[in-house]
């Protein structure tokens, strides 16, 4: 569609990305951005927006949280996740600034903001002080290589398995406690970038030898872990959505999680969940699952019938009839 606009520079792997990827590749008729650099650098929206004026842009749509500055034409963008409101430390001050004072007055103005789950929903709403026709919910959906039919990685010991980071709201302090109180059969696969501090607690637990580290996975890759896992885990103080609970139900992986914010939501009646800082509740629930109870069948059962409930097909199309509300077609 000539002067429609998508921020194409969001689609990598993981993340954002991963809602970016999906949504470009079913989402018709619209341009790139013909610029490079990075979308969450705060700086970007000056080439963002002199790119859009030159283009005498229509439309811009961010699968991301960046806006333009200074543009002609109506911008709609996509806020996962609040985290920066509620851990102002894992944000430079710059960041924070751009937030506050640039991003939030942009967004207000908006005629359409689009997020990700109902708790999103709801924090979008009061933090930028919105009208509720202002914002839709849009999902998240699950890969086609996210499937229970398919290899799965080979080792000699029962594990569970984390996907995420170690930014101070997932929690994983939790899961490394219940570790300690766990079979020492079990070990734990933690799907990401370890820093030097994870390296000290882990010893510090004595779980040297108890937990690995897997980075640079592919989504096939990761659907191998997913398959072989005796749990997937998420212990997040805070989640926007939490897609990694739905990769995993999708592969017929069991799945627990803290009973904060999105990911009630998300798993729904299908997994198990626990009180975030309640080390000791996380240790009983993934001893129940490791000792293959009836109960982890009908988990899995459970899991397989969410996560049919997020498509990527389903979500573009509520995209598509988000934004006719912009573009005025019927």
């Amino acid at each position: 569609m000539p002067g429609f606009y998508f921020d194409q520079r969001w689609c990598i792997q993981h993340g954002i990305g991963r809602f970016a990827t999906e949504i470009r590749r079913r989402l018709l008729g619209w341009n790139d951005v013909p610029i490079d650099g990075y979308p969450t650098n705060p700086l970007d929206a000056l080439k963002l927006g002199r790119c859009l004026r030159r283009q005498n842009a229509k439309l811009f749509f961010s699968p991301g949280f960046n806006v333009p500055a200074w543009s002609i034409c109506p911008t709609v963008c996509t806020i996962h996740d609040l985290i920066h409101v509620h851990y102002p430390t894992q944000r430079s001050k710059l960041t924070l600034a751009y937030y506050r004072w640039f991003q939030r007055p942009i967004v207000r103005r908006s005629p359409l903001t689009l997020t990700v789950s109902k708790f999103s929903r709801e924090q979008v709403l009061e933090w930028y002080g919105l009208n509720d026709e202002q914002v839709v919910c849009v999902g998240n959906g699950v890969s086609d290589e996210f499937k229970p039919d398919g290899p799965m990685i080979q080792c000699d010991r029962p594990f569970f398995l984390y996907v995420g980071n170690t930014r101070p709201h997932k929690n994983i302090d939790v899961l490394l406690r219940a570790m300690t109180e766990i079979d020492a059969e079990a070990t734990l696969t933690m799907v990401l970038k370890p820093d030097e501090g994870l390296h000290q607690r882990i010893a510090t637990l004595g779980l040297g030898d108890r937990v690995t580290f897997a980075t640079g996975l592919s989504d096939s890759q990761l659907a191998e872990y997913y398959r072989a896992a005796v749990a997937t885990i998420l212990p997040s103080h805070f989640e926007g959505f939490g897609l990694p609970l739905v990769e995993a139900m999708a592969c017929g992986c069991p799945v627990i999680g803290a009973n904060r914010t999105s990911i009630p939501e998300v798993i729904g009646d299908a997994g198990r969940l626990f009180e975030a800082n309640d080390s000791e509740g996380l240790t009983d629930l993934m001893a129940q699952i490791l000792c293959g109870s009836v109960e982890t069948e009908a988990m899995i059962g459970r899991g397989l019938t969410q996560a049919r409930k997020f498509q990527w097909a389903d979500v573009t199309k509520r995209v598509e009839q988000a934004l006719k509300i912009v573009t005025g077609d019927k």
